[in-house]
């Protein structure tokens, strides 16, 4: 029998799969473990038990989910926002901020609570917080509705308060604010998001894309995007499909009513809402004259003329006799065109209309063929021709040879004729033919009547024309991301492959061009029919499909995009759910299509590509029968990505790429977690995790926004005021008290307590108070959770190996940091010892100190192959475990 003492130096391969098992080889066998449960690997290699989580408030409504969304301008300036069903919340400093704040001066004990606040400005159905007040604590901390309120006091709806403590003093009462929101519980989870300072962009595959813009804390504004300029469809390259308007509000300027009439069927009633781009082709309804330098013109304004592709109107004729030398090029507002340092007075000034095209935004659908809308940019003349007068119609051969002077139209034009009397066959929709000077005949038309009164014949205006990318007809995006001063769309129902990138600049202009900074607009060709899930930006804007990732990109990698070099190239074949990714850095971090793997993607400049890596590849056993739902990165103090599971469970990973740490845990607790969103601290010094929890208490389901609280870090060993090792959990500083209210979110639930450093008794939380032993000023209340390292078996490398082998633990000794209490044994937990005892010098009559330091556990363990250690922390405080140092007997033979 062998006596040998052997060292597990850190935990950074974290909790491995047991398909691993057997890879004692394996440098992450060596420093990973067969549990970490609510412990977090640090990246210097040692484990720290995690801190619990602070009740922050109430979600609006239990019986639905809500999903946190971060809204972080600075470092310092972040918030937390709960989209829930119809409604988004603001949460700041671990509070929802209020909308307004009134002094309560009384609340009564009846049925229902009646509460004294003077000119409280509250209206029936408000929600509101109380806190602060004195003798009613049962009051504190907790969520209300208004109800029958009169001008100085109010009630909470369904509260009775007769078993209450009386109220003495204080506190206060904040109306919550909140913002409308089409969002509903269904929606929420395929919300796709992306910031620009004080700009939220906001994307659902049913909805139109929405902005939420800050002004203030309590002044957010959720709109849609109008997005008159674009993205559209490509061009109708149909040349019988044509399409011209009608002026029906007397003007050609934007907001003028107008009717649009198609030759074809190319409308349907999910486009009422959307925007229809025109380009002219036929420039003869108005003559336009070019612009010419020093043009004597007469000076009327209103008069129109071409420069530069574009139309402009004459807005001030100054005082000259002509125009000047520098040619009008701009494209929005107005312009004089006199020579640099003339007096702009001489010449004149004019106002830009339009480039030969127009939008105009649909507002009612007609049928398949008309819709009427209001003029969004200046209609082209073009494209609202004048009527021409039919003069006559005859037989020519068997078709309609229509009469009309001088009408101007060219062969194979498409016209619209009505009102012609006798020769009815004439009305309708035609392409003409045999085109004279005063006649054209009716393609494929009938032998007509005979003629007997005049109509109007309307030429159609163009072909070239096309629909809004988004729209309830075409869907709309489904992901959105912010890459090199562009707004960038993806994925609809009728383009699961598209992409669409704004001006530079511009977000809200997605017009078509071909200089560098105008709108692309892209249709990947994948090999498989499988749509984006999400885009991102980084050195190049990212793609995720559901097969495969690519990068778009300009002349190569990390080139900028333009819309004439766009390369939108594969560049791994994981595939990616629809969950959000994370940026780490340079690297995207995302689900697979399955759900169940993590990958990073990172641009490697001596491959030339993108590469992946499994981040998840050692601990494929965390989501053996589960998802991963949701993903975020907090940077500090510890680097870790948290995952959270479709079971409601919390993973932990910590991720240094570049010292190859990838170390995962898990996180358990009594409540569901349905979503996670990290944000800044309020003093920038760490990321928080938020979280809502689903919980039940006192039998009933309860929905609680929460926080994950940041690592505990005392300044001495006596310095215990933050350890809250506890959940859901709410502290108190001040004069001692002998009870504790304001914990009805807990209510029924038995609490674990921590007073002024030391371990209490437990306690049932009830009228949402507790009792405490003994009066206290620093105390900590909350539900109970449990860390636990279990080791993998242990081995010894100097001696072949271990594995397989009898042995026995007589002795381990942990290396802690700011340990107190705790527990040391066999893997299976069956005879579990003290780990940091309390010293004899400490004094009995209060808490030990944290200890730091090795400490020795003798085990009582039989001899077994086993050979696994479990340190386990089920009371709440603190134990960091750095390293082990088991003294095992090994049998050999």
């Amino acid at each position: 029998m062998a006596r040998v003492q052997t060292q597990q130096t850190s935990f950074i391969g974290g909790e491995v799969s047991p398909r691993l098992f057997g890879r004692v080889d394996f440098a992450k066998y060596q420093s990973g473990a067969e549990a970490i449960e609510n412990c977090i690997v640090r990246p210097e290699g040692g484990l720290m038990r995690r801190h619990g989580t602070r009740f922050a408030g109430e979600t609006k409504t239990h019986s639905k989910q809500s999903r946190l969304i971060p809204f972080v301008f600075s470092t310092v300036q972040a918030y937390m926002l709960e989209f829930g069903d119809g409604y988004i919340r603001v949460w700041k400093d671990y509070a929802p901020i209020a909308a307004s704040t009134k002094t309560i001066s009384n609340i009564t004990q009846g049925n229902p609570a009646v509460v004294t606040a003077t000119a409280h400005g509250f209206a029936n159905n408000d929600r509101v917080v109380i806190s602060g007040v004195g003798g009613m604590g049962q009051v504190n901390n907790r969520e209300f509705t208004v109800a029958n309120q009169s001008t100085n006091s109010f009630e909470l709806a369904g509260v009775n308060a007769t078993a209450y403590d009386a109220y003495t003093m204080g506190g206060s009462v904040s109306k919550i604010y909140e913002i409308a929101s089409p969002y509903l519980e269904a929606d929420l989870g395929a919300i796709s998001f992306s910031q620009s300072a004080d700009t939220l962009y906001l994307t659902h595959p049913s909805q139109p894309p929405r902005t939420l813009t800050r002004t203030g804390h309590t002044s957010w504004t959720l709109a849609a995007m109008g997005l008159q300029r674009g993205p559209f469809t490509a061009l109708n390259g149909d040349d019988a499909a044509r399409v011209m308007c009608t002026i029906t509000g007397g003007s050609y300027q934007p907001g003028a009513a107008v009717s649009i009439k198609a030759t074809s069927p190319i409308f349907a009633s999910g486009h009422v809402g959307s925007y229809f781009y025109m380009r002219e082709i036929y420039f003869d309804q108005l003559a336009v004259s070019p612009w010419a330098s020093t043009l004597a013109i007469n000076p009327v304004v209103g008069t129109q003329i071409s420069s530069s592709g574009n139309v402009y109107s004459l807005v001030d004729a100054g005082s000259g006799g002509s125009t000047g030398s520098v040619i009008p090029s701009h494209t929005e507002g107005d312009a004089w065109d006199n020579p640099t340092g003339s007096a702009g007075t001489m010449y004149k000034k004019w106002r830009y209309l339009h480039s030969r095209w127009a939008i105009v935004k649909l507002n009612t659908f007609v049928d398949a063929k008309n819709m009427s809308g209001t003029i969004s940019t200046y209609l082209c003349n073009g494209l609202a021709p004048t009527s021409k007068f039919v003069t006559g119609v005859t037989n020519f051969g068997g078709l309609c040879r229509v009469t009309s002077t001088a009408h101007g139209y060219n062969e194979g034009d498409y016209v619209s004729i009505s009102g012609v009397g006798g020769a009815i066959q004439a009305n309708g929709d035609w392409k003409i033919i045999n085109v004279g000077t005063n006649t054209f005949d009716l393609e494929n038309s009938a032998a007509p009547s005979t003629f007997t009164f005049a109509g109007t014949a309307k030429r159609y205006s163009t072909f070239l024309w096309a629909h809004s990318a988004f729209s309830a007809a075409r869907g709309y995006p489904a992901a959105v991301a912010l890459h090199e001063q562009r707004l960038a769309f993806a994925n609809t129902a009728q383009q699961p492959f598209g992409l669409w990138a704004s001006t530079s600049g511009d977000y809200q202009n997605f017009l078509p061009g071909t200089r560098d900074d105008e709108t692309i607009s892209y249709n990947i060709a994948a090999n498989q029919a499988d749509p984006i899930r999400w885009i991102t930006s980084g050195s190049d804007l990212v793609i995720g499909t559901l097969s495969q990732e690519f990068a778009a990109y300009g002349g190569g990698l990390g080139d900028p995009i333009t819309p004439s070099n766009t390369r939108i190239v594969p560049q791994s074949g994981e595939g990616s759910s629809g969950v959000q990714p994370a940026k780490i850095g340079v690297e995207t971090v995302f689900v697979n299509r399955a759900g169940r793997k993590v990958f990073s993607l990172v641009n490697q400049a001596d491959v030339g590509a993108y590469v992946a890596m499994d981040l998840s590849e050692i601990c494929d056993h965390l989501t053996l029968n589960t998802t991963i739902t949701r993903i975020a990165w907090a940077k500090n103090p510890a680097s870790i990505l948290w995952a959270l599971r479709s079971d409601g469970t919390l993973l932990s990973l910590t991720y240094r790429r570049e010292q190859q740490v990838f170390a995962w845990a898990r996180h358990l607790s009594d409540g569901f977690i349905e979503s996670i969103a990290v944000i800044p601290s309020p003093d920038g010094t760490t990321d928080d995790l938020w979280a809502t929890v689903r919980r039940t208490i006192n039998g009933a389901t309860k929905r609680y926004v929460e926080y994950l609280a940041p690592p505990f870090e005392p300044a001495n060993a006596s310095d215990k005021s933050l350890m809250g090792y506890v959940d859901s959990a709410l502290r108190y500083t001040g004069p001692a008290v002998s009870a504790l209210s304001g914990l009805f979110h807990l209510e029924g639930r038995t609490v674990k307590i921590v007073t002024d450093g030391a371990l209490h008794p437990d306690r049932v939380v009830s009228g949402g108070k507790i009792a405490l032993e003994t009066p206290a000023t620093n105390v900590w209340a909350g539900l109970p959770y449990t860390s636990r390292v279990r080791t993998l078996r242990l081995d010894v490398p100097a001696m072949g190996t271990a594995q397989g082998k009898t042995k026995r633990i007589p002795r381990i000794t942990v290396r802690v940091h700011n340990g107190i209490g705790g527990q040391v044994g066999p893997g299976n937990e069956s005879m579990m010892e003290e780990l940091v005892q309390r010293d004899q010098a400490d004094a009995m009559n209060a808490s030990p100190p944290m200890r730091s330091g090795d400490f020795d556990a003798y085990l009582a363990s039989d001899f077994d192959v086993d050979g696994r250690i479990a340190i386990v922390q089920a009371e709440p405080m603190p134990l960091d475990v750095i390293s082990i140092m088991p003294l095992m007997s090994v049998v050999d033979g």
